[in-house]
């Protein structure tokens, strides 16, 4: 079947909601180093369709984040055990949220390209790669855990403790706890409501940010210490080794958000973090301020893109071959092309 874009509106929604309800035993996927959206998504993508009397599987590609394993603990997430899984045969549906990247998706890439299952893609991120039959898409939503909760309020699904609070842990982690540009009027009525019905903001905070692990706050430490500034202090890179990480006894699921800390200073306009993944490969993670007054507008997608990732606008990623100083050099000069291009472009 040729892949069907449908964009998010109220009767497509109830179209697709009545597709996926035929769906018995559904597995629902989302990206690898699942984040607070990835993993509400499921969460709240699985209690809904519980609800509807289906028995849905949702699957992890590994072990969630620290931050994050409070969601689960009451009911987990299997970790995907390769395509040899038997909840693979025993599935009638497939359903992927929060991303639609063939790079994300690699544990299970090829095989949701073979799978003749019918395939459902929840997604807001702009890349969009062939894997699925239907695509629901919303690039200006700020959280796919928003657009699920739209998607409950069109096709009149009830929604449950576990459901609400998940939903709004993808919310507010998507949005930086509502800091964020990608913040709108959208999103808070969606959170507020939420909060009306039950979901206390201050636990969730409380659960999310402030129970932090000394080996994070160490290798906060670390990489701020080491931070560069360029291009008249208007982006910044995070450079975090190996090293970085034996010294502290941090892991990968301690470097959330810390990419966003170089945009606190007045001049940058851009940030990016160099993680070493010990494989010949670095992630870059890439982040941008909104345009304000004289600020540009530095689209890190596009960045990204062309290095072989995606994302957001203000958000993006990307694998890159190398090592540490290698990749370094090519991202100072791609952002660097990329500040100068939107200086520019600004009025």
């Amino acid at each position: 079947m040729d892949a069907t874009e449908i964009r998010f509106v109220g009767e497509h929604c109830k179209e697709l909601a009545g597709l996926i309800a035929g769906w018995k035993r559904p597995l629902l996927f989302s990206h690898a180093r699942a984040d607070g959206d990835a993993i509400g998504s499921l969460c709240a993508m699985r209690s809904i369709l519980r609800g509807l009397g289906n028995e849905p599987t949702p699957l992890l590609f590994e072990p969630p984040q620290v931050r994050y394993q409070w969601l689960l603990d009451e009911d987990p997430i299997a970790i995907f055990a390769g395509t040899d899984d038997p909840a693979l045969s025993e599935a009638d549906g497939v359903i992927v949220l929060d991303t639609c990247s063939d790079a994300q998706l690699e544990p299970v890439a090829a095989w949701l390209r073979s799978t003749s299952l019918p395939k459902l893609a929840v997604d807001h991120h702009v890349t969009r790669d062939p894997l699925v039959d239907h695509y629901l898409v919303d690039e200006h939503a700020s959280a796919t855990c928003l657009m699920v909760y739209e998607w409950a309020q069109h096709a009149n699904w009830p929604l449950d403790d576990q459901a609400r609070l998940a939903l709004y842990v993808g919310m507010t982690t998507d949005t930086g706890w509502f800091r964020f540009s990608n913040t709108d009027a959208r999103t808070m009525e969606a959170a507020g409501a939420l909060v009306r019905d039950g979901v206390q903001p201050a636990a969730v905070f409380e659960r999310l940010f402030q129970a932090e692990s000394s080996a994070r706050f160490r290798l906060l430490g670390a990489v701020l210490s080491a931070a560069e500034l360029f291009c008249d202090e208007r982006f910044a890179i995070l450079a975090l080794t190996q090293e970085m990480f034996s010294e502290t006894g941090a892991t990968a699921s301690d470097t959330e958000d810390l990419v966003n800390y170089p945009l606190q200073i007045a001049t940058v306009d851009a940030s990016c973090l160099l993680i070493d993944q010990a494989n010949g490969t670095i992630r870059a993670s890439f982040r941008s301020k909104a345009p304000h007054g004289s600020r540009p507008d530095v689209d890190v997608s596009l960045v990204a893109a062309g290095l072989g990732g995606g994302g957001h606008r203000r958000a993006a990623a990307a694998r890159i071959p190398g090592s540490i100083d290698e990749v370094k050099k090519i991202v100072l000069g791609r952002l660097s092309a990329a500040i100068s291009e939107a200086q520019t472009q600004s009025p």
